[in-house]
């Protein structure tokens, strides 16, 4: 789980941290670990999120997140493969639910790990009615041949959409 803090001053990481912080978030994620230790922010890098303050359409926010989750497994040119399968996966049942919160999600042949993008809509999705305004949306992408994977990252981002505290914080970020 990543944890922002949103106070108007931003404290400086050393660079190591910051180093440490990306170096963790792309490596892939060994499967045979303790699925205990496992986090959601080992599948995200920090450029993996995005935030919009206006009302944004779904295929916006769909793209975006493709393209940011392509440049966190370093297949940039493979974005409209992402996006494509992501929509196939869409069109079976939407990820966007009335909770206020999205889980779009693909398996893709061919990436080696996992990526997660999350997208921050402070003024919701403008073509999606839903009870609460989607504000987040968990986009996530992993390797086709390993669906358990797959099912274990979902799980990871379902819980951290039940915290409040940090939904709250999320609703509230003015960055990244």
């Amino acid at each position: 789980v990543v944890v922002l803090d949103t106070q108007t001053s931003e404290p400086e990481l050393a660079s190591s941290a910051v180093e440490a912080i990306t170096h963790t978030s792309s490596m892939a994620y060994d499967t045979s670990q303790d699925k205990a230790h496992m986090a959601l922010s080992t599948f995200l890098a920090l450029q993996g999120i995005i935030i919009w303050e206006d009302p944004v359409e779904r295929d916006v926010v769909l793209q975006v997140l493709a393209d940011a989750a392509a440049r966190c497994a370093t297949h940039e040119h493979q974005s409209l493969k992402y996006l494509s399968a992501i929509l196939e996966r869409e069109n079976q049942g939407s990820t966007f639910f009335n909770e206020g919160v999205a889980f779009p999600h693909a398996r893709i042949a061919g990436i080696e790990r996992a990526c997660v993008a999350i997208g921050l809509t402070h003024r919701g999705l403008s073509d999606i009615a839903t009870d609460l305004p989607i504000e987040v949306v968990f986009l996530i992408l992993t390797p086709q041949n390993n669906p358990d994977l797959q099912i274990q990252i979902l799980s990871l981002a379902s819980k951290a959409a039940q915290d409040r505290q940090l939904m709250e914080k999320l609703r509230n970020a003015s960055s990244s």
